[in-house]
């Protein structure tokens, strides 16, 4: 009785997980086309705003296996300035992360007990480092951007290039970049998770799409 019960439990598993992901499929042709306009920052500004300042937060938790490829991945990046917060790191990060040596990297440190309390306050600790750092330059706050980029991500190549397509736009206020699984596909898992990474981003334009034409 035992094995017939966990057998019903996982068919239905994995029917609902087969179902998930050949509507997540569905979704991404149908939403493609108007994705790769609207959403890829091939709608090119009038003018690129050159003054704008980019400002990347890397939170950090015992990332040592990945955290100095991340950094120097966004060093590439000449406007950018990476900001990055340690969640009090019981291994060797903080030494990976002050190998580098770059004005354009700033390390900020969590210690216990206030550590560990949760994403939201690591991201907001770095945003209270950035407005500081802001007023000191005298840098208004609408010609501040400000992303985050785990430690263990790589943006594309051209990932500057779109930024700055988007946010020269004074109708952008916030955008979501394409999360892509590092590195390229070595497994089925790696796939399936790269196809929910994508329905995260492109469902809630997908719905609205469709809201409006129904309306």
């Amino acid at each position: 009785m035992v094995i017939i019960v966990f057998t019903l439990i996982w068919g239905i598993a994995l029917f609902i997980f087969l179902f998930y992901s050949l509507i997540s499929l569905l979704f991404r042709v149908i939403s493609y086309p108007r994705d790769f306009y609207h959403f890829a920052g091939n709608q090119q500004p009038a003018k690129i705003d050159r003054d704008l300042q980019y400002y990347v937060i890397v939170p950090c938790f015992n990332e040592v296996a990945v955290i100095q490829r991340t950094i120097k991945c966004l060093l590439g990046f000449k406007q950018f300035k990476i900001v990055v917060v340690d969640d009090a790191s019981s291994d060797d990060s903080v030494s990976q992360i002050k190998q580098i040596t770059n004005s354009r990297v700033h390390l900020l440190r969590r210690y216990t007990p206030n550590a560990h309390t949760g994403k939201g306050d690591v991201l907001n600790f770095a945003l209270d480092y950035i407005c500081q750092s802001a007023i000191r330059q005298q840098v208004p706050f609408e010609k501040v951007i400000v992303g985050v980029v785990d430690a263990d991500a790589q943006l594309a190549d051209n990932g500057l290039q779109r930024l700055n397509a988007y946010f020269s736009s004074p109708r952008t206020n916030i955008t979501q970049m394409r999360v892509k699984m590092y590195p390229h596909f070595k497994n089925w898992l790696q796939i399936l998770q790269d196809i929910e990474f994508l329905v995260l981003i492109i469902w809630p334009k997908l719905c609205e799409c469709i809201l409006k034409q129904l309306v």
